[in-house]
């Protein structure tokens, strides 16, 4: 238990730390007018989805077995936290069905295709 929770919080701490350069350099390109704020949207839903992947990955590829056990607690994980913060913050928070399920199947599909891998 001890290892899958460290295991966890290194996956974690390597995706928030990838995201938050990418979202630095996205806010960049959009300070210097080289991309406008629609553009950067899509890119920052693009940069999420590729975030959930490689989560789903590196927790697969970490734990080396139980690959659609740790996507579906990956995903209820995403979920209890993406309800509460809208629990708390109602009015500002609005994400498409889509996306939210696109997030969960990418979690469960990197997890999967993380222990698959050959190692």
């Amino acid at each position: 238990m001890k290892t899958k929770l460290i295991n966890y919080s290194i996956c974690l701490f390597t995706t928030f730390i990838i995201g938050l350069i990418a979202t630095l350099i996205v806010s960049l390109l959009t300070s210097l007018q080289v991309i406008n704020s629609e553009t950067s949207k899509n890119i920052m839903v693009g940069i999420s989805f590729f975030l959930s992947m490689l989560l789903g990955f590196l927790i697969g590829f970490k734990e080396k077995r139980r690959g659609l056990l740790n996507g579906l607690l990956l995903s209820t994980i995403y979920l209890s936290i993406f309800f509460v913060m809208k629990t708390i913050n109602a009015n500002n928070m609005s994400t498409n069905a889509f996306i939210i399920i696109g997030r969960i199947s990418l979690l469960i599909f990197g997890c999967i295709l993380g222990v698959n891998l050959k190692h």
